[in-house]
């Protein structure tokens, strides 16, 4: 009985094992040749509250005047990516990020569809590495002037809801001394609407 129970548990060690290392892309990271990296979202912009505008008249919202007119400023996240060294003999290798992938879904019954140019949105980002061992801070343009711009006839000045999209960010990686490839992703929610300025 004893022998069996040991057997079970040996069994099941294995398999977790198994389940554990067997994957390049888990829980939004990714295991590479000498490191596993792994992505998060500046949580003070999640969810990100994107404003469609900013009126330099408060008590002229939404006039014609052109002196008057909103300005569109893009929204920027920053993401940080992780990369921790997974050998134990050797030289760890850095990361080479190549690009990243905004894809958009809507988070509600009330929020559209985008159209095909903006659910899946894509940014050369050759040129940032990743240090073995080490973390580096990447900018995102996740609300971009065109993307706001998209949004103007049917959300501004009007009286509309506040659309939500769910938002995953995904990173395409090369390990540089071993030329393996690799993605991590990270989720968050975008609110688009006319705020009020602060």
């Amino acid at each position: 009985m004893i022998q069996k129970l040991i057997f079970l548990f040996l069994l099941v060690s294995l398999q977790l094992t198994l389940t554990s290392c067997g994957s390049s892309n888990m829980g939004g990271g990714a295991a590479f040749n000498t490191v596993n990296a792994s992505v998060s979202v500046d949580s003070a912009k999640n969810p990100l509250l994107s404003d469609l505008a900013a009126w330099p008249d408060q008590t002229a919202i939404c006039t014609s005047d052109p002196t008057k007119a909103p300005t569109i400023v893009n929204d920027l996240v920053n993401f940080t990516i992780t990369s921790k060294t997974s050998i134990t003999n050797g030289t760890p290798s850095a990361l080479s990020v190549q690009k990243v992938t905004l894809t958009f879904t809507p988070a509600d019954t009330l929020t559209p569809a985008l159209p095909s140019s903006f659910a899946v949105q894509y940014t050369n980002l050759s040129g940032s590495t990743v240090p073995a061992g080490g973390s580096v801070s990447i900018p995102v343009e996740v609300a971009t002037h065109n993307f706001k711009n998209y949004f103007w006839n049917t959300v501004l000045c009007q009286l509309v809801p506040v659309y939500s999209y769910n938002v995953t960010v995904a990173f395409d990686l090369i390990e540089v001394a071993t030329g393996k490839a690799g993605t991590i992703a990270a989720g968050m929610v975008v609110r688009v609407a006319d705020f009020a300025d602060k």
